[in-house]
């Protein structure tokens, strides 16, 4: 069997610990031997979803009393059990460089690199960290889109960057949702307009423009509600923004949900206001779920599948996002066309393995 180890930080419910979590359910078990190395725990229904399905999930955290151990003792311990599994791929994903370097895995080991959020964000010291690797391993970059294909290869003079895209469980979004049933269940108005995003709560996620513009939707809509599915840093600065706006009976923020597409198909439009996105998977699902969505122009293009959806500067303010909206809402209500097979995440974990093998018949 050919030993995988994926590394990544922990489970919350983002779009890289989303790919992982398929890639670990999805994965050929009667050819691959599995592991996942985690630093952390995280408030999430991934771990359990994983340890149900019989998933090997290894937590260093929990080798430690104490922060202080785990502060210090951290790096030995991925060093240890990296050296003791002897994986024949260690596949990274995120800020987890750095780990695989103070490790040294075997010189034979093949390393592969997801690059997950857009290039511009990349700091000095993760690509110098990535630089080493690659002048010391066999290691493949794999990039979520066409241009930060390009962009790897030009940066880390490559030429092999392979491109899989971040799928979603297409069968999720053909089945039929009782949005009235949903709606009760979440205690959100059976009338009213639902506007939905989904995404963490950093900054980069620009929650704060989202409010602005559900704000002006509001006053041409009354019936106007906000869904906002996920949870972070930044989400007591939301709440605070909407109650100052008068809006804390218009939203509902849910936290780490597995049931997504249901959440979707429930809604009526969508809002996508990032700064930056490598992908911005949530914007395929919202269209898969046959939202009209409004998208910012730091999401890639690739992300269109439908014709109902718009990407719109963020400069050109909240009031003209809210136009475009409802003009989306009321234009495509009739004609909705969907493209969206290419984004089934059983052909990426194809992909996938596929690459896997054949870095190990180069030896």
């Amino acid at each position: 069997m050919i030993k995988v180890m994926q590394l990544i930080h922990g489970f919350n419910t983002g779009g890289a610990e989303t790919v992982v979590k398929n890639y670990a359910l999805l994965m050929d078990k009667e050819k691959y031997d599995l592991t996942v190395l985690c630093i952390e725990h995280r408030d999430s229904p991934y771990e359990k979803i994983l340890k149900d399905a019989g998933i090997k999930v290894i937590y260093t955290c929990d080798y430690f009393k104490n922060k202080l151990s785990k502060k210090f003792g951290t790096d030995f311990l991925i060093r240890k059990i990296i050296r003791d599994l002897h994986p024949d791929i260690i596949h990274v994903h995120l800020l987890m460089n750095h780990y695989v370097k103070f490790a040294r895995p075997n010189p034979e080991t093949k390393i592969f690199y997801t690059q997950h959020y857009d290039l511009s964000r990349m700091t000095k010291k993760e690509s110098c960290l990535l630089k080493w690797i690659i002048a010391h391993y066999q290691t493949q970059l794999i990039a979520i889109n066409d241009t930060m294909q390009i962009e790897l290869n030009q940066r880390f003079s490559v030429s092999n960057t392979a491109v899989i895209k971040n799928g979603i469980y297409l069968e999720d979004y053909k089945k039929s949702v009782d949005r009235g049933v949903v709606r009760r269940k979440e205690k959100i108005p059976e009338d009213a307009f639902v506007i939905v995003h989904v995404g963490r709560f950093a900054g980069v996620k620009n929650h704060d423009f989202l409010v602005d513009v559900f704000e002006q939707i509001k006053k041409k809509n009354k019936k106007a509600y906000l869904l906002m599915i996920g949870s972070g840093e930044t989400e007591g600065k939301v709440r605070a923004k909407l109650n100052e706006k008068k809006l804390d009976g218009s939203y509902t923020i849910l936290h780490n949900r597995t049931d997504v597409a249901a959440l979707l198909k429930a809604s009526d439009a969508a809002v996508f206001p990032s700064n930056t996105e490598g992908l911005g998977i949530a914007v395929i699902e919202m269209q898969a779920a046959g939202l009209p969505i409004v998208a910012s122009c730091g999401v890639p293009k690739l992300t269109q599948v439908s014709n109902y959806i718009t990407y719109v500067d963020l400069k050109q303010g909240a009031e003209y996002w809210a136009d475009e909206l409802m003009r989306l809402v009321e234009s495509t209500i009739d004609d909705k066309q969907l493209y969206v097979d290419s984004w089934d995440v059983k052909s990426s974990v194809s992909e996938l393995q596929k690459l896997y093998e054949s870095s190990l018949e180069m030896e």
